[in-house]
């Protein structure tokens, strides 16, 4: 489904922080949104994850995953967050007939009140590298994992903030999070922050837990952050030049260069 159709018929981020940047075709949330939405179908199709799966959306925030998860026809969908705010805003969201489909749990994740060995597909966004202690966040993944169960998970990774500081031509953030491994969670909110990890220490600290065995290795292109976020910050394009750049953009991420913004990893539960 193209994203002004998603948007148009679901308007989750209406109220949000997401929605300003996802209403502009032209902005880095629109364009890797678009990416995300279709790399989970991929997936979906791919793994044959049945429409009656019970799927997780872990760190749901506003809902954008929770929402592409309906739109791709799953029927049992538990979405959790830690902020209260964030939750409601997905609740007040859904139409009638998909408050029938999800569950949305307020609680810390490695506390979720939900059985062990329950979950066929738990989707982790940008959640387990931001919690105190990784390993107990993919150890509680696990936890409510059937044996056989899918893990898709994704991070912004270490190697992206780096590069993004210096498109900005911002000297003193690129030395900020090559100090520190944290980057700002929003451009114009610096002093908000949250670590990030290079992408094989993500990996090294999946393969740490051997219940988990990895499938798939892919990400979400940096592309759109460094031309839509960084690049036309400081130069003017005209609409059609914009729309040049996103076909080209959308283009080269069907040639799966590995310049992520953010890795995904796909993993089973081993018995």
């Amino acid at each position: 489904m193209r994203l002004g159709a998603l948007e148009k018929r679901n308007r989750v981020w209406e109220g949000a922080v997401f929605y300003g940047r996802l209403a502009d075709p032209y902005s880095t949330t629109a364009v890797e949104s678009e990416s995300l939405s279709a790399k989970l179908q991929s997936f979906l199709n791919g793994h044959r994850v049945a429409k009656d799966a019970i799927v997780m959306d872990a760190g749901c925030a506003d809902g954008r995953v929770t929402h592409f998860l309906l739109d791709a026809g799953m029927r049992r969908i538990v979405s959790t967050d830690l902020d209260q705010e964030s939750v409601n805003r997905l609740v007040a969201s859904l139409n009638a007939e998909e408050q029938e489909k999800v569950l949305a749990i307020v609680d810390d994740f490695n506390t979720l009140p939900i059985a062990s060995e329950s979950i066929d597909l738990l989707v982790a966004s940008a959640l387990l590298a931001e919690m105190p202690d990784f390993g107990r966040a993919v150890q509680s993944a696990i936890r409510m994992l059937k044996v056989g169960g899918l893990l898709f998970y994704f991070d912004p990774i270490l190697e992206h903030a780096l590069v993004y500081a210096l498109v900005r031509n911002d000297l003193d953030e690129f030395l900020r999070v090559a100090r520190t491994s944290m980057r700002a969670t929003m451009w114009d909110q610096r002093e908000r922050r949250y670590r990030v990890h290079a992408a094989h220490q993500l990996e090294k600290q999946l393969l740490e837990h051997p219940e988990l065995e990895i499938l798939e290795r892919d990400g979400i292109s940096m592309l759109p952050s460094l031309v839509f976020g960084g690049v036309l910050q400081d130069q003017y394009a005209s609409a059609d030049r914009k729309q040049r750049l996103k076909d080209a953009i959308i283009a080269l991420m069907t040639e799966n260069l590995q310049i992520y913004r953010q890795v995904i990893y796909i993993c089973r539960r081993r018995a």
